[in-house]
């Protein structure tokens, strides 16, 4: 059983992250819940970060210099923040996933198989639905749903991109449309629409509960702790 320290403790995800590890048997040695990279003296068996990309780059330093597992479960992180995970990675294991649920790793996979055998013979649109405090939009997982339709396609979401739309001039073309709503206490809901001329194909996942993202990042730990250096995805994992 491992030793674990959270990154965003005191946040929605901590809570949820410390009782489905203690579930499972392993320890909880402390949580770093500010933007502070004093990690405890008692070296952890493993770190998991769902805080925020700020709070993950202050501890990200002393995580290399120590060569700890790292899960991390932040969304919202840059080009530049994931390009430093990935040189942590190098030395140490990490594993970085946009969403932790089994359900949304079958989307995963169910999309690319879709965007496979539609490869440009429809139109994508995707409408992700979170709760009233998200803060990046699209999601981590619209974009990541976004990366694989793109990549299907023989393209990078950045080529194909676009967020919503207004004004008078939206005639449609070679674009993959992100669409994001925000209120309530929506856990997450995404859609990927994949729309031919008399026929939708609408393949969704709608998540009930946040554990569900807790317990898949505590499923990863004997993985990771298997593991001497490397990037990771949760699908690894399930594999």
């Amino acid at each position: 059983m491992a030793h674990i320290l959270i990154v965003g403790l005191s946040g929605r995800m901590g809570g949820l992250l410390k009782e489905a590890a203690e579930e499972n048997g392993h320890t909880i040695i402390g949580g770093i819940t500010d933007k502070s990279n004093d990690l405890p003296t008692t070296k952890p068996d493993i770190i998991i970060d769902f805080s925020t990309p700020e709070a993950l780059m202050s501890v990200l330093p002393e995580i290399a210099t120590r060569k700890i597992p790292l899960i991390v479960g932040t969304t919202g992180c840059s080009e530049d923040e994931l390009n430093q995970l990935k040189k942590v990675a190098e030395n140490s294991p990490v594993m970085y996933s946009t969403n932790y649920s089994i359900g949304v790793n079958v989307l995963f996979n169910l999309v690319k198989l879709a965007s496979a055998q539609l490869k440009n013979k429809s139109e994508v649109e995707i409408v992700e639905k979170h709760h009233r405090y998200k803060k990046d939009s699209p999601s981590g997982t619209a974009v990541t749903l976004g990366e694989i339709i793109a990549e299907e396609n023989g393209s990078t979401l950045s080529e194909k991109q676009m967020n919503g739309r207004s004004g008078n001039e939206n005639i449609r073309t070679d674009e993959i449309a992100f669409h994001a709503l925000r209120g309530g206490n929506i856990v997450g809901d995404h859609s990927v629409q994949f729309i031919l001329e008399n026929e939708i194909i609408d393949i969704k996942h709608e998540a009930l509960n946040r554990k569900i993202f807790a317990d898949g990042a505590i499923s990863a730990i004997p993985f990771m702790l298997e593991k001497k250096l490397g990037f990771y995805h949760i699908s690894d994992s399930l594999k």
